[in-house]
């Protein structure tokens, strides 16, 4: 995390990894947030989430509740929601691998 001054506006900007399932990780990810929250009025972070969720990820509309990362999904979710968080991802592919293209990743 780094604590950017453009202007009058100061803005924490970081970067978090959340191993798919990793509950632990994404306890720590929402504790993070509330902390910063605390002190700046501005967040943006960029997380590698390895979950697709439809709200940054058309292309998983229907993705079954049993797959691996829906609880991620679920929790990230929860995150935004909490917090009242701004997706800045516009559906594109953020992950590329033969002919699989998805967005496991969202920018906050």
């Amino acid at each position: 995390m780094a604590d950017v001054k453009v202007g009058k506006v100061r803005t924490v900007v970081g970067s978090v990894y959340i191993p798919l399932g990793d509950r632990t990780a994404l306890d720590k990810c929402d504790s993070m947030v509330v902390r910063i929250l605390q002190k700046y009025h501005s967040i943006l972070i960029s997380v590698d989430a390895n979950a697709r969720s439809s709200l940054w990820d058309d292309s998983c509309i229907g993705l079954s509740q049993y797959s691996p990362s829906f609880t991620t999904v679920m929790k990230l979710e929860e995150i935004i929601s909490k917090y009242s968080l701004q997706i800045h991802i516009d559906g594109r592919a953020t992950y590329r691998s033969g002919k699989v293209c998805s967005a496991p990743d969202v920018t906050v």
